[in-house]
């Protein structure tokens, strides 16, 4: 299905593979720290309700990412490390495809064979190393699906329009039909279909093959469809949530929208370059892209505007049609991101823009590379141009590794915002007896789980680490407003509030005076009750 020659291009790309899955699998126990709510909500759906379509908690997800968590749990002993290893596993695949994707339009845009694959090389070389992507590879939510399906299904989509091969449209029908169970965002991919499909359709009647057009349009689409059917069928018997998540966040709820659009395009535009998201998808407001990959990101954007503007001039319908398929991916990807409301860009909600944007780059770096190994100096003297290569890789990569491994996990703001200090409280609990009463009043979060009479969402991080330690749940969870239950208790008993406030102490106490206050350590506090 997919045909690499053994040559040098070969051992590069397995040399990138290398990297990318180092990136994405080392210290997944420890990197990054604590468990985020977000992250061990999946984990415990995953732990007893695995199997459906869709989950309703948490706003609402498509099913897929919590089913393959299932699948990695009975593979492997449930841990934080087997939860995060789902995205590990889609986000080390993607650098897979990305390679082959990006090869297939390089080729429609008129690089010759041996370039393509070059300039995919550079492509495939920044995705395993970026920072914005490796940081999703690592977390136990599912926003890591998005690229990763969209770059197969393009992929081999393409290919069948090159190949004319039935097996890779039926194959880009599979991926497309379950790309829609991963990240809601996948839903945007109806309004850049029709540009590789209006191609292929006049090329088709160009070549007078108007009926293997037909013939493999319906079985693109046939298949698409029957893998569809599940949750087609769950959202018309419950439509209110096919909108839900979306809903929730809109700046179409909210007054001055023509306002806040403009400000999420102005900043998602941004972002790239400049100030991009704050923690815990990104580091410090810093730009999505590694400073020298942003800069070959803008050199790529002007690139592909001149090709297209030269296919225009040329007729060249072919690399009109991939310039213009690449920026309608572009800016179509960063709409789930411009209509959320959310201050600031958002690298979740915009992660399917990832595939073009490291495209642009490679497609920046190959130009220059190009105009490199044609000077005289490094025509006579290619192990030079190499050397220079593998130094500015080398370097990119120690920044990178430096960057997320040292500066962001040790981040006292990176090590708050994935829920460290409500992980310790599970720790603490679990070393605990199981004669001891325990007691989690969780006063932090703000979706009630179950909903809508559930504890906050907060105390799903706690839940997670004792299900694992214990394979079931064994403290009591209550919310803010179910705290007066703790009035009569008596015998050996502890209370944690997830947040430790001194209004929160004092309402337990007031409620039950024999309760004491005692430290878990320089954070968190918790109160006992003794005989």
């Amino acid at each position: 299905m997919i045909k690499f020659g053994i040559n040098k291009y070969f051992w590069i790309f397995l040399l990138i593979l290398f990297i990318g899955l180092f990136f994405r699998a080392y210290g997944l126990d420890f990197a990054p720290p604590g468990l985020h709510p977000d992250e061990a909500m999946n984990g415990n759906e995953a732990l007893f309700s695995p199997g459906q379509v869709f989950y309703q908690e948490n706003a609402g997800r498509e099913g897929l990412y919590v089913n393959c968590i299932s699948l990695i749990f009975k593979l492997f002993e449930p841990s934080i490390s087997s939860l995060r290893l789902t995205s590990a596993i889609f986000g080390f695949l993607t650098i897979i495809g990305m390679y082959f994707f990006s090869k297939e339009l390089f080729l429609l845009i008129g690089l010759k064979s041996k370039n393509s694959k070059i300039a995919s090389l550079f492509a495939s070389f920044f995705l395993a190393i970026s920072f914005w992507h490796v940081n999703f590879s690592r977390m136990g939510i599912r926003g890591v699906l998005l690229p990763f399906f969209l770059v197969f299904c393009f992929y081999f989509f393409f290919k069948g329009i090159r190949t004319n091969r039935l097996i890779d449209f039926l194959i880009a029908g599979i991926f497309l039909g379950l790309g829609f169970y991963g990240y809601s965002a996948f839903r945007m991919i109806v309004l850049i279909f029709p540009i590789p499909f209006l191609y292929y359709f006049f090329s088709s009647i160009k070549k007078q093959e108007l009926k293997r057009f037909f013939f493999e349009y319906w079985t693109f689409c046939l298949v698409t469809i029957i893998i569809l059917l599940p949750l087609l069928t769950y959202f018309w018997h419950n439509s209110d949530l096919f909108f839900k998540r979306f809903d929730e966040v809109s700046i179409f709820s909210r007054p001055n929208t023509g306002k806040l659009f403009f400000e999420g395009t102005l900043s998602h535009l941004l972002m790239f370059n400049f100030i991009g998201d704050k923690y815990n998808y990104n580091f410090s407001y810093s730009p999505q892209l590694l400073f020298p990959v942003g800069l070959l990101f803008l050199l790529g954007i002007f690139l592909f505007i001149r090709k297209c503007v030269r296919g225009f001039r040329k007729r060249n319908y072919r690399a009109l049609m991939a310039c213009a398929f690449v920026f309608v991916w572009f800016f179509v990807m960063l709409l789930p991101g411009i209509f959320s409301y959310y201050k600031g860009p958002s690298a979740l909600r915009s992660i399917g823009t990832i595939p073009v944007a490291y495209v642009f780059s490679a497609y920046g770096a190959f130009y220059l590379f190009d105009k490199l190994r044609k000077m005289k100096f490094f025509v006579k003297r290619t192990i030079w141009l190499v050397i220079l290569i593998t130094l500015i890789g080398g370097a990119l990569f120690s920044w990178q590794f430096y960057k997320y491994f040292y500066l962001f996990t040790n981040n006292p703001v990176t090590i708050g915002a994935f829920g460290q200090r409500i992980a310790d409280i599970g720790f603490f609990l679990n070393k605990e007896p199981q004669s001891l009463k325990k007691y989690v009043v969780v006063n932090e979060g703000n979706r009630p789980v179950p909903c809508p009479y559930g504890p906050p969402l907060a105390g799903q991080t706690i839940m997670f680490l004792e299900s694992v330690e214990y394979g079931k749940i064994r403290s009591f969870y209550l919310s803010k407003q179910e705290i007066s239950f703790l009035a009569n208790l008596e015998g050996d008993a502890v209370i944690i509030p997830v947040w430790p406030s001194d209004e929160i102490i004092k309402e337990i106490q007031a409620i039950n005076p024999k309760c004491k206050l005692f430290s878990i350590d320089n954070f968190n506090k918790g109160l006992t009750i003794t005989r």
